[in-house]
């Protein structure tokens, strides 16, 4: 009988740590596909939209969500015309620090010339949110 109620005990324990990493898992997977959604929307020239999604999952600040739009829509006129036409985005590389940071790195492809993006991803408690977001066109973060 005591291993009757040993057992039980053992699978109620197992099932309760497995629902709560799931729980962590579609939450992570949740903020992936934020990420990667932002990242669609930028190459297909939508980049408002992408900002509006960066702002409403962001600790980012609202002000600065602005200015980056303001900046990115005076760089659609006067430099990306350079690199060419946009044409797709890939996913690079992830870099976990610990449970609780991850920097995710894409490449936008253009047809003459490229764009790296990074997002840093935090979890406060059991939700994992975007903290930063930057592009350039410096390769070496992607690279290292």
């Amino acid at each position: 009988m005591n291993k009757c109620y040993f057992l039980l005990f053992f699978c109620f324990f197992i099932f309760s740590c497995k629902v709560s990493v799931d729980d962590n898992d579609l939450d992570k997977k949740r903020i992936e596909n934020v990420c990667d959604k932002i990242m669609r929307k930028f190459s297909e020239g939508r980049y408002i939209q992408s900002m509006e999604i960066l702002n409403q999952n962001s600790v980012m600040d609202s002000s600065s969500i602005n200015s980056l739009k303001e900046t990115i829509t005076e760089q659609m006129t006067n430099v990306f015309p350079d690199f060419g036409k946009m044409k797709t985005y890939d996913f690079v590389k992830e870099i976990k620090i610990k449970d609780f940071i991850i920097k995710r790195y894409y490449i936008l492809k253009f047809e003459k010339y490229f764009l790296s993006f990074e997002f840093v991803l935090y979890k406060a408690n059991a939700d994992w949110t975007i903290t930063s977001f930057k592009y350039n066109t410096d390769i070496d973060a992607v690279i290292k």
